[in-house]
C-alpha cells in the first residue's frame, strides 16, 4: 500500500511548488502546469509562500488491473456435475463458462475460448481432472489441481456432432456418442479415438427400417461392465456386448424415454418417459414388454389428465433394502404447464417438493462412491435455471440446506452442512484484513446488502421498496414502465446509517438505520421537475417575442401506503419523493443523487431539472429546472422543451412555473399572502390544506399559479437578459435542453476570490457546466429541527467541453472531504446566521481546495477559491468516459485518485491532484449496457459490475490486493483423499465364479482393435503441452545434431585408422624387400655384383 508523507498547512500554494520541485524535470505533463499557476506572484494578487511540503507516493507500480472473483448463480446454466470424493460442483453454462464450487469462499470459473455451449460435464473422479463437452464437437480436459485451470488437450470431431458421453469409474476409456447414432471409444490418456467404434445400424433390429435417431444415453452395467446400454432419439434402447461386439438385448416403448437409471444389481433399470410415466425393464424381458409401467401422479381412473414429461429419474437401493425413486416433473399440466417439482418416492410414500425455477438438472449424492453396490441416499443437488438448491434426504421433510453462495434464498433449512464442501483454504492467519459491503438494486423492487470481504460473498438482508407502495388508479394516466419498482439508484452514506434509493418512476426513498423495530407512516412529498423554458417565438428579423402560457396538471401513478407501517430493525424507510407526471407525461429517470447526513439534506437530478430536500424537516427547499439554475449568467439560448401544453384559460395571466415557495428570491403574489394571514388567523394548521409536508408542493392534481419574481431567476427574464447580450445569430450555442448529471455536497468557497466558507451542493449537467448552489443551515440542536434552511444559487459558473460525470473536493492535505470529519489546513470565517468567533481572524491567503472534475471527454483539476484550472488530461478521440469515482487509495488519509471506465471497456486512473496517469488497461473486450450501468469503484482501487443479471464480477487495480486474494483462494483439489475401496465381490460367486468376468478394456480398446480414421477427430494438445513438445523438440534436435558430429567424428577416426593400416603394410612389405635383397647379395665377392 502506498503511504502519504504531509503535514498540515493553511494553503496549498506551497504543495504545488515542493510537488513541481519532488518530481524529475522530465515529467513535464505532471508538474509544468504548477509553475504557471503558482508563481511567486499570483496575478490576482494573492501572495505565494512556502508552507509545506507534500509527496504524491502513488506509482504506477502500484497498479494492476485484474479480475477476482465472480459471485452469483451461473447465467444460463446448461449442465452440472459433482465430484463425490472430492466434494466439488461444476457448472457449465450457455456462453462457454464452467463454474467450480467447493466449500464457501472456492469459487473459480474458467471459460472455453469458443465460447461455445456446455453439453456435458463429466469428473474423472478424485484426480483433479474434468471433462468437458461443447456444442463446437469438441471434448476438453481441464485440469483443476492447482488454483490456475490449465487445459490440457481437446479432441475436435469433424464429421460427427457430440450429443454424449460416458466413462466408467477409475477408467481411462470413455464412450462418445454422436448425432449420427454412432459411438466412439476413447482414450482419455493419449486423447485419441480408439479403432473401437459401435455402428447404428449393428445397434438397432434388423427388423426396424428408420435411423434411430442420435445416441442421448451411455452407461455401463453396474454389475458387468462388458455391457453398455445405449439409448437413441426415438426411444429404442440396445444393450450392447462389448466383448462379442454385437447387440445382446433390444428394448423398445411406445413413448420416448428421457433418462435411464440402473438397479445396483445391474438386472433391471427404470426410464422415465415423456408422457410422465416411469418404465421398468428386465435385463431379459418377458415378450419385450417391460416389467412395470407407473404414472407417479397420475389419479387412478383418469385417461385424459394430461402429464409433463419426467425428465430425469434416479433408482436406488438404501442400505435397510427399501426403493427410492427420485425424479423431476411428471404433474399434470395444462396450457401454462407444469409446476416444477422434485419427486421423492420411497416406498410408498411419495413427496413433492415444489420449485421457484424449471429444473435443468439434479445429482443424487448417496455415502457410496460406486453404483454396483447398496447406498443410502443424502442429498440432492438440484440446477435450478436462476437458483442451486441442496435437499436433505437424512432429514424429515426433506428440508433444504441453506445456501451459502450468493444467491436465491430458500425456506426450512437443515441443519447439516452444506454437501459441496470440497477444497481446502490457503488464506494466511488473522482474518480479514478489510470489509467490503455490496448493495444491490433488482427490477423488482428490492434491494439486497452482502458481505463480500472474503472470497464467499455472504446476504445480509433484503429491503422490499415495493411493499411501500400502490398503484393510483385516479387518474387519466394507467400506463406504467414494465417494472415500475425497479432500482436505478443506489447511495449509501458513509456511516451507513442512511440510504438513498431511486426507481424507475422516478421515485426516491430514504431510509435510516434503526437498531429496534418499529411502526409508524412514511413521509411523502410530490415533487414536480420541470425544465420550462416558455414557448419563445424568435423571429430573426424583428425585435418582438411572442409569448404562449402553460398550465400544468400533475399525477403520480404511485401513491405511498396510507396508514401506519411496521419497521423491523434495520433500514427502516422514512421519506419518499415522489415525481409527478406532467400535462399526462412522465418525468425523465432519475440521473443522479447523493445525501449529506452532516447537512442533513439529499438532493436528486434528472433531464430536466434538481431537487434539494431538507430531510430532517422534511421540506423541499428547492425544486428548479436546470435552465432556471443559471440565473442571469446562462450563457445558452434555449429552445422550448416543456410538457404538451393544457388549454388556457381566458384569466390566466399571470406566468405559470414551477413551485419554488421556500427560494429565497421567489416572492408570494398578494392573493397568496391574504390567504396565508387568514390561515395563521384561523390558527388553521397547513397540513390541512390539502398540502405534502413539504411548503408549496402539491398534494392535488391541480396547477397551482405563482406569480413571476422580479429577479434574474425566473426562464422569461434569462430569455430577456440572453437576447439583449449575445447575438440572435449565434446558433451553436442554441441548446433544446440540459440535465443533471453529477452533484456532491461540500463544505467550500463558491464564489471567485471569496474566502468565504460555506455549505455548498456542487452541480455538473449535460452540457459540462459546473453550478454551485450556497446552502445557509442553522445550528445544530433544536434549532437545526425548526429554523429555515436557505439555498440560493451563487453567480460562479465553471464551464467544461462535455458531461460531468464526478466531483470531489480535496483539503490542503489532498484529503478527500467527503469524511464527517471536517476539512484540516482550512480558515473558516464569518458567515451570517452562523456564528461569530470569539476572536478576529486574518484574511485567509492562498487557495485552500482542489475540485477534481471528470467528463465524458476528460479530467480537470480546479484550485478554490482563485477556480483556476491548474490541471487536466483529456481521453483520446472516440473514447467517453462512462462511469468515475474519486476515491481514496488506502483509507481517509491516504493517497486520493480518480479512476475512470470508458466506452472501449478500458479502465484509467490518475492520482491527484497532478493528474499523473497511474493505470490504462482493459477491463471488458465488449462493453455492454449493464455494465456500464451497474459498474461501481470503491476505496482501495476495487470494483464491481453485474456481468448478466445473477451475477456481480469483482475486480480490482490494486496489485497489492490482487496479490492478497490470490493468496487466499485456496485450492479446489485436496492430494491427501484417498479413492475409497470398490466393493468386494461375495465369497461364493468368487469360489464358483457364477459372475461375469472382468472386462479387459485395454485388450479390447487398445492397439489390437486398430486406429480410428484420421479425419474423424483431431487432437489439439493445450498451451503447456505444445510448449513441452516444442521444448522436447528442440532436444531432440541438439540430441541429433550430437549424434551427427559423433559419427563423422568416428568415420575420420575409421579413415585415420585405415590410413595406418595401410602404411603399416607399406612398410612391412618394405622391409621384407630389404631383407630378400640383403640376403641376395650378402655371399657374393665384388667382382660377382
Amino acid at each position: 500500500m502506498s503511504s502519504l508523507k504531509m503535514k498540515k498547512f493553511p494553503t496549498i500554494k506551497g504543495v504545488f511548488e515542493n510537488i513541481r520541485g519532488s518530481v524529475s524535470s522530465g515529467e513535464k505533463s505532471a508538474t509544468s502546469w504548477f509553475t504557471s499557476l503558482f508563481s511567486s506572484s499570483h496575478p490576482d494578487g494573492i501572495p505565494a509562500r512556502l508552507e509545506s511540503e507534500i509527496i504524491e507516493a502513488l506509482v504506477p507500480d502500484y497498479f494492476r488491473l485484474e479480475k477476482t472473483s465472480l459471485h452469483g448463480f451461473p447465467f444460463k446454466p446448461t449442465a452440472a456435475a459433482f465430484d463425490p470424493v472430492q466434494k466439488v460442483l461444476a457448472i457449465g453454462n450457455r456462453h462457454g463458462s464452467v463454474r467450480l464450487l467447493g466449500r464457501p469462499g472456492l469459487d473459480i470459473t474458467f471459460h472455453h475460448d469458443s465460447r461455445s455451449s456446455v453439453i456435458q460435464l463429466l469428473w474423472l473422479v478424485n484426480t483433479g481432472q474434468l471433462i468437458s463437452a461443447c456444442c463446437d464437437d469438441t471434448i476438453y480436459l481441464w485440469d483443476v489441481r492447482k488454483s490456475e485451470i490449465e487445459l490440457l488437450q481437446s479432441l475436435r470431431f469433424n464429421r460427427e456432432s457430440i450429443t454424449c458421453i460416458y466413462s466408467a469409474l477409475r477408467s481411462k476409456w470413455m464412450y462418445v456418442g454422436t448425432d449420427k447414432g454412432n459411438v466412439h471409444v476413447m482414450n482419455l490418456d493419449s486423447f485419441s479415438l480408439s479403432g473401437y467404434s459401435i455402428s447404428w445400424n449393428k445397434a438397432i433390429d434388423m427388423m426396424q427400417k428408420t435411423h434411430p435417431g442420435c445416441v442421448t444415453h451411455l452407461s455401463e452395467n453396474p454389475a458387468d461392465s462388458s455391457k453398455l446400454l445405449i439409448g437413441f432419439e426415438t426411444g429404442s434402447l440396445c444393450l450392447w456386448d462389448l466383448s462379442n461386439k454385437k447387440g445382446d438385448q433390444r428394448y423398445s416403448y411406445n413413448k420416448k424415454f428421457t433418462s435411464v437409471s440402473w438397479h445396483w444389481e445391474g438386472r433391471q433399470f427404470v426410464c422415465s418417459c415423456s408422457d410422465g410415466s416411469l418404465v421398468t425393464w428386465q435385463l431379459r424381458p418377458t415378450a419385450g414388454k417391460p416389467s412395470a409401467v407407473i404414472f407417479p401422479h397420475k389419479k387412478k381412473g383418469d385417461e385424459v389428465e394430461d402429464m409433463a414429461s419426467i425428465d430425469k429419474v434416479e433408482w436406488v437401493v438404501s442400505r435397510d433394502g427399501e426403493s427410492y425413486f427420485i425424479f423431476s416433473g411428471g404433474l399434470p399440466q395444462d396450457v401454462t404447464g407444469a409446476q416444477p417439482s422434485i419427486t421423492v418416492m420411497q416406498g410408498k410414500n411419495v413427496t413433492v417438493l415444489e420449485m421457484e425455477f424449471c429444473v435443468l438438472d439434479f445429482l443424487l449424492i448417496t455415502d457410496s462412491v460406486y453404483r454396483s453396490e447398496i447406498s443410502n441416499p443424502e442429498s440432492i443437488l438440484v440446477l435450478l435455471t436462476n437458483d442451486l438448491v441442496a435437499i436433505d434426504c437424512r432429514a424429515t421433510g426433506l428440508p433444504s440446506y441453506e445456501n451459502p453462495y450468493a444467491m436465491d434464498f430458500q425456506a426450512g433449512w437443515s441443519g447439516r452442512e452444506w454437501p459441496v464442501s470440497g477444497g481446502v483454504e490457503t488464506g494466511k492467519d488473522g482474518g480479514i484484513s478489510h470489509f467490503e459491503l455490496v448493495v444491490t438494486g433488482h427490477a423488482d423492487g428490492s434491494v439486497r446488502f452482502w458481505d463480500a470481504s472474503s472470497n464467499c460473498m455472504q446476504a445480509l438482508c433484503r429491503l422490499r421498496t415495493q411493499k411501500l407502495f400502490e398503484k393510483n388508479k385516479n387518474g387519466k394516466v394507467d400506463v406504467l414502465e414494465e417494472d415500475p419498482y425497479a432500482i436505478t439508484g443506489i447511495v449509501l452514506s458513509q456511516d451507513c446509517k442512511q440510504l438513498l434509493v431511486a426507481g424507475q418512476t422516478a421515485q426516491v426513498i430514504l431510509f435510516k438505520f434503526g437498531k429496534k423495530d418499529g411502526v409508524g407512516e412514511v413521509a411523502c412529498l410530490e415533487i414536480p421537475i420541470i425544465y420550462e423554458v416558455k414557448r419563445i417565438l424568435l423571429v430573426f428579423m424583428q425585435k418582438s417575442f411572442n409569448y404562449k402560457h402553460s398550465a400544468f396538471l400533475y399525477f403520480s401513478p404511485l401513491k405511498v401506503r396510507a396508514g401506519q407501517l411496521k419497521k423491523p430493525a434495520g433500514y427502516q424507510p422514512e421519506l419518499t419523493c415522489l415525481t409527478p407526471w406532467v400535462n399526462t407525461e412522465p418525468p425523465s429517470p432519475i440521473s443522479c443523487l447523493t445525501l449529506n447526513p452532516v447537512f442533513g439534506l439529499l438532493a436528486y437530478g434528472n433531464g430536466s431539472g434538481l431537487v434539494i430536500v431538507d430531510f430532517i424537516q422534511q421540506k423541499c427547499l428547492l425544486n428548479m429546472g436546470t435552465a432556471d439554475l443559471y440565473g442571469s449568467n446562462d450563457p445558452y439560448q434555449r429552445m422550448p422543451r416543456s410538457p404538451r401544453l393544457l388549454p388556457a384559460s381566458p384569466s390566466d395571466d399571470v406566468i405559470v412555473k414551477v413551485d419554488l415557495s421556500n427560494y429565497s428570491q421567489v416572492t408570494k403574489s398578494k392573493d397568496e399572502e391574504k390567504k396565508d394571514e387568514k390561515t395563521e388567523e384561523n390558527g388553521t394548521p397547513k397540513e390541512n390544506l390539502n398540502v405534502t409536508l413539504s411548503t408549496g408542493v402539491k398534494a392535488k392534481n391541480r396547477p397551482r399559479p405563482l406569480q413571476k419574481a422580479g429577479t434574474g431567476s425566473s426562464a422569461e427574464e434569462n430569455s430577456l437578459s440572453k437576447s439583449r447580450s449575445s447575438s440572435v445569430g449565434s446558433m451553436d450555442q442554441i441548446v433544446e435542453g440540459e440535465g443533471v448529471t453529477a452533484l456532491h455536497f461540500g463544505t467550500s468557497f463558491p464564489n471567485r476570490l471569496d474566502f468565504e466558507l460555506s455549505s455548498c451542493l456542487f452541480i455538473g449537467t449535460s452540457l459540462g457546466s459546473i453550478l454551485i448552489i450556497v446552502i445557509q443551515l442553522p445550528e445544530t440542536g433544536e434549532l437545526r429541527e425548526s429554523d429555515p434552511v436557505i439555498v440560493s444559487p451563487s453567480c460562479s459558473l465553471l464551464k467544461l467541453r462535455s458531461a460531468v460525470l464526478e466531483m470531489g473536493l480535496l483539503d490542503s492535505s489532498f484529503s478527500l472531504m467527503d469524511r464527517p470529519d471536517p476539512p484540516q489546513g482550512i480558515r473558516h470565517t464569518s458567515r451570517a446566521g452562523q456564528g461569530a468567533p470569539a476572536t478576529p481572524q486574518a484574511t485567509p491567503q492562498g487557495d485552500q481546495q482542489v475540485l477534481a472534475v471528470c467528463t465524458e471527454k476528460g479530467v480537470s483539476v480546479f484550485a478554490l477559491p482563485s477556480q483556476r484550472l491548474t490541471a487536466s488530461s483529456m481521453f483520446s478521440e472516440g473514447v467517453t468516459g462512462i462511469r468515475s469515482s474519486i476515491l481514496s487509495w488506502g483509507g481517509a488519509k491516504m493517497s486520493p485518485l480518480i479512476l475512470i471506465f470508458t466506452s472501449d471497456g478500458g479502465i484509467k486512473g490518475f492520482s491527484l491532484p497532478s493528474l499523473r496517469p497511474m493505470i490504462e488497461s482493459n477491463l471488458v473486450s465488449v462493453n455492454s449496457p449493464r455494465i456500464s450501468r451497474t459498474l461501481r469503484f470503491s476505496t482501495g482501487g476495487n470494483g464491481v459490475y453485474f456481468t448478466n443479471p445473477n451475477q456481480i464480477q469483482k475486480f480490482s487495480v490494486n496489485a497489492e490486493s490482487i496479490k492478497s486474494h490470490r493468496e487466499t483462494c485456496g485450492k479446489l483439489f485436496q492430494d491427501n483423499i484417498e479413492m475409497p475401496e470398490a466393493p468386494k465381490q461375495g465369497f461364493l460367486k468368487g469360489l464358483f465364479g457364477g459372475g461375469p468376468k472382468p472386462l479387459d478394456r485395454e485388450e479390447l480398446f487398445g492397439e489390437s482393435s486398430g486406429k480410428a480414421s484420421s479425419s474423424l477427430a483431431k487432437t489439439i494438445p493445450g498451451a503447456k503441452l505444445m510448449d513441452l513438445q516444442g521444448n522436447s523438440g528442440g532436444a531432440t534436435s541438439e540430441v541429433a545434431k550430437a549424434k551427427q558430429a559423433i559419427c563423422e567424428r568416428g568415420q575420420k577416426l575409421n579413415e585415420i585408422e585405415d590410413r595406418t593400416e595401410m602404411m603399416s603394410n607399406e612398410a612391412k612389405i618394405f622391409a621384407d624387400n630389404s631383407h630378400n635383397m640383403m640376403l641376395h647379395f650378402k655371399n657374393k665377392k665384388w667382382y660377382q655384383l
